[in-house]
C-alpha cells in the first residue's frame, strides 16, 4: 500500500516508486465523461426528483418497455423512490417486469441519482444465470465515483536528477505527463498510476548506487 500524497485543492496526487526519479500521479478529473456501462445493463440518469428529469443513459433493445415503464410507473404513482429502497415503484417492476432496481444517489448532490435495471431480457443477452446475485456491483460502484466526483488521469511525474527520495516533493520541478483519462474510484486511478509508473521506471537507464 502506497502513501499518497495531495496538493492543497485536493486536486493532484502522488506516490513514490521504488525509483526515486519517478511519482505515480493522479488527477480528478473535473469534467468527467460518463461511464460506458461495461455491463451494458438498462440505465437511467438525471437530475431531480420527478421521473422526466431522466434520461437514458444506457439501453437493451428489447428492455425500451421497462425503462419507459419505469417512468410511467413513477409519474403516475407520484413518486421516483431514488432514496428509498422498497416502494410502490420497486415492487410494481419487480411484480409485472420481473426487475430489480438499483438506485445510486451521489453524496454531494441529493439530485443526482442513476436508475441501473436487471431485468430478464439483460440477463439473457449478456449470459447472466437466474440465480446470480449482486451482479450490477461494479456499475453501482462505476456509477458512483461518477456522481461524487471520483474520476481520475492518471500518469507520471519523472525528474532525471533526482537520485533520493528524502526530499520535499514540488511537482512544478517534475516532468508531469497525465496519459489516460476515465478512471472511475481512486483505488482503480491509483493502480492504474502505479502501473504506469512502472513502465516509466523501465524506460530510464539503469539508476546507479551512490557510493
Amino acid at each position: 500500500m502506497k502513501d499518497w500524497t495531495w496538493d492543497e485543492t485536493y486536486t493532484r496526487g502522488w506516490a513514490r516508486t521504488d525509483d526515486p526519479r519517478v511519482l505515480a500521479v493522479i488527477e480528478r478529473d473535473s469534467s468527467p465523461s460518463r461511464p460506458d456501462g461495461d455491463a451494458f445493463a438498462p440505465t437511467l440518469v438525471g437530475y431531480g426528483w420527478r421521473h422526466n428529469d431522466y434520461e437514458i443513459a444506457q439501453e437493451v433493445a428489447s428492455d425500451d418497455d421497462v425503462l419507459r415503464a419505469f417512468q410511467r410507473a413513477c409519474g403516475y404513482f407520484g413518486i421516483l423512490p431514488a432514496h428509498t429502497p422498497e416502494t410502490i415503484v420497486t415492487r410494481y417492476m419487480r411484480i409485472f417486469h420481473g426487475t430489480e432496481l438499483t438506485f445510486v444517489s451521489s453524496t454531494l448532490d441529493r439530485y443526482a441519482n442513476v436508475v441501473i435495471f436487471d431485468t430478464p431480457t439483460w440477463r439473457n443477452a449478456v449470459g447472466v444465470s437466474d440465480d446470480a446475485e449482486d451482479v450490477l456491483a461494479g456499475e453501482r460502484i462505476t456509477w458512483q465515483a461518477y456522481l461524487d466526483e471520483d474520476v481520475y488521469g492518471v500518469g507520471t511525474a519523472v525528474r532525471a536528477t533526482q537520485v533520493l527520495d528524502d526530499s520535499d516533493v514540488d511537482l512544478n520541478d517534475w516532468d508531469v505527463s497525465i496519459e489516460s483519462w476515465g478512471h472511475y474510484g481512486d483505488e482503480s486511478a491509483e493502480e492504474a498510476a502505479l502501473e504506469h509508473a512502472a513502465w516509466a521506471i523501465g524506460q530510464l537507464p539503469e539508476l546507479l548506487p551512490i557510493a
